[in-house]
């Protein structure tokens, strides 16, 4: 396979990677590399395709780590709440910059999210819904008001 085949694949690879969820560019570049290795290509024709690809994607806008960022925390947010502590650590793992993480984390509705993830727990005695917010990387001081609040008004 020559290297004009590869980067038409890894394209196509990429873009239905794209297709399911947006990706952080360290998350498409994992992908790609699993992707590759399948191919028995050279190690470093296969970094050198990879990138290309990549930075391709990037410059037509499908790969922004900021906006994915942003993506990801209002998705936590609705669907699976987290505590601040929480999404710094998924983010980081997902090879996002701490400076994006604090920038975008900085106007974040802690307690919102902490609330809601209250709301599902519902059915919990308050000493085990206690003690699963703060596992959950809440701040004590959000978690009492919020069990506090909730358990008048569930």
């Amino acid at each position: 396979m020559d290297t004009k085949q590869i980067l038409e694949q890894l394209t196509v690879t990429a873009l239905n990677i794209l297709s399911i969820r947006p990706q952080s560019e360290w998350e498409l570049r994992q992908k790609l590399q699993r992707a590759v290795r399948k191919c028995n290509i050279d190690h470093t024709v296969e970094r050198k395709c990879i990138d290309q690809v990549v930075e391709t994607i990037e410059q037509q806008g499908y790969v922004n780590d900021k906006v994915f960022v942003t993506w990801y925390v209002e998705q936590r947010l609705e669907f699976r709440p987290r505590s601040r502590r929480r999404l710094t650590v998924e983010l980081s793992r997902k090879g996002i910059d701490s400076g994006i993480i604090v920038e975008a984390l900085s106007g974040y509705d802690e307690e919102l999210a902490c609330r809601r993830l209250a709301y599902k727990k519902q059915g919990y005695p308050k000493k085990q819904l206690t003690d699963y917010l703060l596992r959950e990387g809440f701040p004590w001081e959000v978690v009492e008001e919020i069990i506090n609040d909730t358990r008048s008004a569930l």
